[in-house]
Order: C-alpha cells, then structure tokens, then sequence
C-alpha cells in the first residue's frame, strides 16, 4: 500500500511538473478485448472468459515515456453449468429428482478501475512497431448481482400440479468491493501516420479486495490518437 501510495504521489508530481511540456500534446487511447479471470478461485469456477473495454488520456514525459490516465471496464459472464449445480444443492432433497433448474439473470462479475500508468517505449524510430512495458496503480470497484434462479417442482397427488419455485444464489460478499489495483504488462505499438497508432497489450492486474485478491488478465487491441 505504501509503495502504491508513493507510486502514484510521484505520477502526480510528474504530471504537473510537465503538463505543458509534453513533447507530442495529448493522446486519446480506446481499445477492448478479451480477460481471463484467474483469482480468486470461487469467482474463476463460476465465472466465464470476459472482455474488456478501456480509455485514457495520455502525454509524454520524455521522449519514450509516456504517462496515462485510464479507465478500464472488465465483465466476466456467469457459469450457467457451474450455477446449475449450485442450484440443485438448495432445492430439498425430496424435491430435487425430475425436477428442471432455469438460470435467470445476475451473477456478472463486474470491475471498474480508474489508474494512472507509466508507458515505457523500446522504439528506435517513430515510423517503425516498437514494444514497450506498462505499469499502472490505481482503484477499482468490484460488484456481481445475485443469481436468480428456479426449478420445477412436480407434487405427486391426486392431480399433479406443477409449480417453480424461486431460487436466489446469493454473493452479496463479492458485491460492491473497492480496493487498490495494480498492473504490469507488455505491448506493441504500430504506427499508422505520425500522430496515430494502433497498440495490441496484455496485463496482469491485481486488485487487493477483501475477499481475497481479484486477479485478471486483459488482453486488449486498440487504437492511439494524437489530440
């Protein structure tokens, strides 16, 4: 925390200092892609691949540093297989032979972030692809709805009578979680005319939530333009 805290006192102090400095004015960067859920190990079962999109205003330090205000969304759909059989285990007992579960809408994991990185260029000339390593610090707020869920129940009388009954798989303790974030990754930036460029980047990001650390991996495609 304190290192992250430093981190960032730093970006600021930076960023201020060279605002009206910047060697190439200011950058817009959009972009998307997909994200894999790695931790923790409750949210990976019951969560599927996601996507991510992404924005940002950037500007240059020096000549291949540059610093980037972003903000990142991530979603990571639910495991309808993984919410099925979590559902037939509250169905009682007696009830659960013949009967049919139906998955309804919650259980998206969602994280919002708001970061600011460090982008550090390997390019030897701005006409040419060039990699370059990122490494950000920031927020982020977790949240993921309640599943809501039924199964059918058949009574076995005179006149059998069908009826669903409602389920809900509760995660109120992953719902609305804020934390700290970091991220480190790698990437490569194509030019496309000397104020334009299109960048192709993964990251591995870890947020420090209370229920036990959130990690993901985003990988992204998205362009840059010079403002």
């Amino acid at each position: 925390m304190r290192l992250i805290t430093i981190f960032l006192a730093a970006i600021l102090s930076i960023s201020t200092a060279v605002w009206g400095q910047s060697l190439r004015g200011m950058d817009c960067y959009v972009g998307g892609g997909v994200s894999f859920l790695s931790g923790p190990q409750l949210l990976r079962e019951e969560n599927k691949m996601g996507f991510n999109a992404n924005g940002g205003l950037g500007f240059d330090i020096l000549p291949s540093v540059s610093l980037i205000l972003g903000v990142d969304y991530t979603a990571f759909p639910k495991n309808e297989t993984q919410a099925r059989q979590e559902a037939v285990q509250q169905v009682p007992a007696r009830e659960r032979i013949g009967s049919g579960i139906s998955i309804g809408d919650g259980g998206t994991l969602s994280i919002l972030s708001i970061t600011a990185n460090l982008k550090l260029g390997f390019g030897f000339h701005a006409d040419e692809a060039a990699p370059y390593v990122i490494i950000g610090a920031g927020f982020l707020n977790t949240s993921i709805p309640d599943v809501s869920a039924s199964y059918l129940y058949s009574e076995q009388t005179a006149v059998v009578v069908s009826t669903y009954n409602p389920l809900v798989l509760q995660r109120s303790q992953f719902n609305a979680s804020s934390a700290v974030v970091a991220s480190v990754g790698t990437g490569i930036d194509v030019p496309l005319s000397k104020t334009n460029s299109m960048f192709i980047e993964g990251r591995y990001s870890i947020g420090f939530t209370s229920f036990g650390n959130t990690t993901y991996i985003p990988v992204k495609l998205g362009m840059r333009f010079g403002l």
